[in-house]
């Protein structure tokens, strides 16, 4: 899987609506000052937009709620990787992981490697 140089990291699923038709082919949804409330709906909403549209979406952090969803990527910080089951992440389809930036870790659902990986 070849990634592109940059990729947006956005805060809401009506972003993610919005670069669709841009040509986006990857993007994070990176939400961070929200009650945990509505997110599972919102984690939905964009993955939802994402297969309709050919954009492969990762999920910052909530990790449980990317399960549920059907999410194939997750970026974990390094604090968040100790409460996370990265085992329940790697279960799956065989799907590459995608590359963290600033010293994070990307975990994909598909991915039954030995260790996220570290960046």
């Amino acid at each position: 899987m070849r990634l592109p140089r940059v990729y947006p990291i956005v805060d809401s699923a009506a972003w993610v609506r919005r670069l669709a038709p841009l040509g986006v082919h990857l993007v994070q949804l990176r939400i961070k000052e929200q009650p945990r409330d509505g997110l599972l709906e919102e984690i939905r909403e964009a993955k939802a937009c994402c297969t309709s549209s050919g954009m492969q979406l990762v999920i910052n952090d909530y990790w449980e709620l990317a399960l549920v969803a059907g999410c194939d990527f997750v970026h974990l910080g390094q604090g968040d990787l100790e409460g996370a089951d990265v085992p329940a992440l790697r279960r799956g389809d065989d799907l590459p992981e995608v590359p963290a930036e600033g010293g994070g870790q990307a975990v994909s659902r598909g991915d039954r490697s030995a260790s996220p990986c570290r960046c």
